[in-house]
Parts: C-alpha cells; structure tokens; sequence
C-alpha cells in the first residue's frame, strides 16, 4: 500500500525499502526480520513480530544450518559492528553455547 509506506516512511524517518517492508507486514499479520532502529520501533508499536540478526544467527545455529564456530563468528562480528547493545550479543552467545 503506496499510502501506508509513505506515511510510514515520513512519520518515522525512514527508507521506503524499510517502510513497505513493514506496510506488508501490518496488512499481512507477518513477522518482520529487520535490524534498523526505526523499523523496530515501528514494528513494536504496531505489535508485529519482530526478529533481528541476533535471533536469526542462533535460530540457524539451532537447526543445524550453520555451525558453532560461524554461529559465534557472526555474533562477534555484530557486536563489533556495532548495531546491538553488546549485552544482547552476549545472550545470543550464551545461548549457543
């Protein structure tokens, strides 16, 4: 929906690639899988499923589609990165673990 992405996309200053991401999961109850600050909010506010890197990474490691070592690898990498309070990182790590 053209609308809903625009306003989204003005309301929270954010990428149109972003808000019609999140205007498809609002019509279509899905969950939405981003790492951008505005994207979740909006996703929060509007009680959409979220996910992140940090939940995918482990979720791949739990079925087997990645390794422990890459698994652990990519946490590092995001948390030197930059994008996610290291305390967040560090869980997705203990839970590999």
């Amino acid at each position: 929906d053209k609308k809903i992405t625009q306003k989204l996309a003005n309301d929270f200053n954010m990428g149109q690639g972003e808000a019609s991401t999140i205007a498809v999961a609002m019509k279509e109850k899905c969950i939405i899988a981003t790492d951008n600050k505005q994207g979740r909010k909006v996703s929060l506010i509007n009680n959409l499923p979220l996910v992140g890197s940090p939940e995918i990474t482990v979720n791949l490691y739990n079925n087997k589609k990645i390794t422990k070592e890459k698994a652990i690898g990519s946490l590092k990498k995001l948390k030197e990165i930059g994008w996610f309070h290291p305390l967040v990182i560090d869980k997705a790590i203990e839970d590999i673990k």
